[in-house]
Parts: structure tokens; sequence; C-alpha cells
């Protein structure tokens, strides 16, 4: 990985380490996505493996854009993805919410992975805050 990107990853650790704690701590209930039903979906993961796995992220993310995201799974083994497939490990659910949630309380990202875990497929949800604190284990 070049110098530059990996200075960018640790800036956006660090902020988001540093920012996290009372946002998750409500203090900024307005836009949260946590608040609304995807948190009924999501699973909280006391382990998450990375190698070898393939993510997908839906929402905006308080870690910052989805390429950081990417990057961040890539730099521990994984493969990000575009879309919800059966080939797919993990959905992250971004912890802002999204204007596109305005009407609904998720995305179809989120019904499709649902609707693949109900089909048998091993496909976990995860909050983007879950899925953050395994990054820089």
């Amino acid at each position: 990985m070049s110098s530059p990107m990996a200075a960018s990853l640790t800036r956006s650790v660090t902020i988001y380490r540093r920012h996290s704690r009372e946002f998750w701590a409500g203090g900024f209930d307005e836009g949260v996505a946590s608040g609304l039903s995807t948190r009924a979906a999501a699973q909280a993961e006391r382990e998450i493996m990375f190698e070898g796995r393939a993510f997908c992220f839906t929402g905006k993310f308080l870690f910052g854009p989805r390429q950081r995201c990417e990057e961040a799974v890539m730099r521990l083994g994984a493969t990000p993805i575009p879309r919800v497939t059966k080939q797919l490990d993990y959905l992250v659910i971004g912890g802002l919410a999204s204007r596109d949630w305005a009407h609904t309380s998720h995305g179809r990202k989120i019904e499709k992975a649902i609707d693949l875990r109900e089909k048998g497929h091993q496909v976990i949800l995860l909050e983007e805050r879950d899925w953050a604190v395994h990054i820089d284990a």
C-alpha cells in the first residue's frame, strides 16, 4: 500500500476514534442510522473475519467515504464488492442516515441481504460501529 494511502487510512481511523464515542453515545441523534430499523437487521459480531471475505457497504459512514472503507478492508485481506450477491459475507451499514431512506428505514442492499439470509446464505449485516472497532484491532 502506498504511503499516502496508508497515511489517509490512519487519519480516518484517528478521526473516527476521536469523534465516535460521543456520536454513538447519542450526542448526535439527528441523522444517525442506528436509530432506524436497520438495527433490527444488523448483527453484532464478536469477531469479524477479513481474510478472503467479501464486504459490501451501504449508506454513509462516519469512518469516511465508501472508498476509504473499502481500502480499510482490502488492507486486511478482504474484497469489497459493489452489490449484494450470493458471494457476499458482510454487508456493513453506514452509521449516518441516508436521504434515500426518507420513506423507508433502510435501503435495497439491506433488503436483498436479508432476503439472501432468509434463503440460507450466511450474509452478516453489521452496523458501522461494530465493523469499525475491528479495523484497527
